[in-house]
């Protein structure tokens, strides 16, 4: 923890520095998380994180009827160097012991929020093209294919090239593009399940205009998103584009883990094993 941002905090809500907890794996952020998740802070790492977009679109979806826990602006910097935000109650997705039941009651509830969601139509500079993700994908997929050599044959390699430069491209340009507005980083770790099993949403700081299956793609169990898929009332279109950036998903994000979480990486290969 860094004594100047302790210090900002402590004057600002009060709390003794006990009642503090530290993370320090975001890329853009530090974290401090008060009281199990009351409040989170966050500081920049970088000059050019800000946090203007999240707090628009908190102030705008809060204002709106979508069904599930969110987070609200609790202290804003004016300098843009920190942001306060009063947090959502529960345990993320990403540890919660899942079974048919909460896929069921979990997914209906996240397939009816993007329904919401996606028929919104804030006014926002953020839009992210089919063809600049589809070029980022490539770049991200460049950086981790020396990560890959390390587990996969030449064969495999080959497969992964294939799909990278042509099948993936061709697929998804070849279905169409459906720009909603969307959360854009719907993850397990950015979903929260409380206490009497309703779901919480976190971190809309990228949320804006992309393609309607971005907000499936990093659902990690399969039967949970496909409630999410019926429920949303998914055409044959939308449920192509999902399985195709599913698939491709854990090929492209092993640049984030590549140097820093072994067993994710390893769990990634696995999935891209299973893909192929």
């Amino acid at each position: 923890m860094l004594t100047a941002e302790v210090e900002i905090i402590k004057k600002l809500t009060g709390v003794e520095e006990n009642r503090i907890s530290f993370s320090d794996d975001g890329f853009m952020s530090r974290g401090y998380v008060i009281d199990g998740g009351r409040l989170v802070f966050k500081f920049k790492k970088r000059p050019d994180t800000t946090y203007v977009h999240e707090v628009q679109n908190l102030d705008y979806l809060n204002k709106q009827s979508l069904g599930v826990n969110l987070q609200s602006v609790a202290f804003k910097a004016e300098d843009n160097s920190y942001l306060g935000i009063y947090g959502v109650p529960g345990v993320s997705l990403e540890q919660y012991a899942l079974n048919d039941a909460s896929r069921i009651a979990i997914g209906r509830q996240l397939g009816e929020f993007l329904r919401k969601l996606h028929s919104l139509k804030p006014e926002t500079e953020i839009v992210y093209p089919l063809d600049e993700l589809i070029e980022v994908w490539q770049a991200r997929y460049a950086k981790a294919r020396k990560t890959l050599a390390k587990y996969l044959d030449a064969e495999d390699l080959t497969d992964i090239d294939a799909l990278m430069t042509r099948e993936m491209p061709d697929t998804l340009r070849g279905l169409g593009e459906k720009r909603v507005f969307s959360h854009a980083d719907l993850g397990d770790c950015n979903i929260f399940i409380d206490s009497d099993g309703k779901v919480g949403v976190i971190d809309f700081n990228e949320s804006g205009y992309i393609d309607e299956a971005s907000d499936f793609m990093d659902i990690t169990d399969n039967e949970l998103c496909a409630v999410m898929l019926d429920t949303y009332g998914a055409d044959e279109n939308l449920r192509k584009k999902v399985e195709m950036q599913r698939r491709i998903r854990p090929i492209f994000v092993l640049d984030v883990y590549a140097d820093r979480d072994e067993d994710t990486v390893r769990k990634l290969i696995q999935q891209v094993r299973y893909n192929l």
